[in-house]
């Protein structure tokens, strides 16, 4: 086996999954190349300190403690009931207001965006408005509600 191959099985080899014919070959062919020996050691250091790592020290006093913990978070929780109801009935009376408001500006802006151009244009420039509003809108497709279309039967 050379280098590569050998280097695929050290996992194994490590854990002990090989069979003892591939495990007398790994290991004849570490105590020979020095390279896979430290890529052997350096290997075994790593799944020694994840080994460790997966056992956690169990501390007798975690169940107290979360529990007082728990206890407390109870006993500060409790709030007048009004209070949230209130909040919520502010918070969406004030985005309705918001949302009113702006629709008005939008409508107020627009109205004058338009008076604006019908005044200083001429009834030539008017129409032209028309004839370009209706092509970028409608591309001379016909209108009709979403309810026909999806109704309509494929051919």
């Amino acid at each position: 086996m050379n280098c590569t191959e050998i280097n695929k099985n050290l996992i194994f080899y490590i854990e002990g999954d090989l069979s003892s014919e591939k495990e007398k070959i790994v290991k004849k062919h570490l105590e020979k190349c020095d390279k896979c020996k430290y890529l052997y050691n350096e290997m075994e250091k790593t799944l020694g300190v994840i080994q460790k790592e997966n056992t956690p020290e169990i501390n007798p006093f975690f169940y107290t403690r979360v529990k007082a913990k728990m206890e407390d978070v109870q006993e500060s929780s409790f709030r007048p009931v009004f209070r949230p109801v209130f909040m919520r009935i502010l918070q969406t009376s004030v985005a309705v207001v918001l949302i009113a408001f702006g629709v008005f500006v939008g409508i107020q802006m627009g109205d004058n965006y338009l008076n604006n151009s019908m005044v200083s244009g001429s009834e030539q420039t008017i129409s032209k408005y028309q004839e370009y509003s209706q092509q970028l809108f409608l591309d001379g497709l016909e209108v009709e509600s979403i309810e026909t279309s999806l109704l309509k039967k494929e051919e």
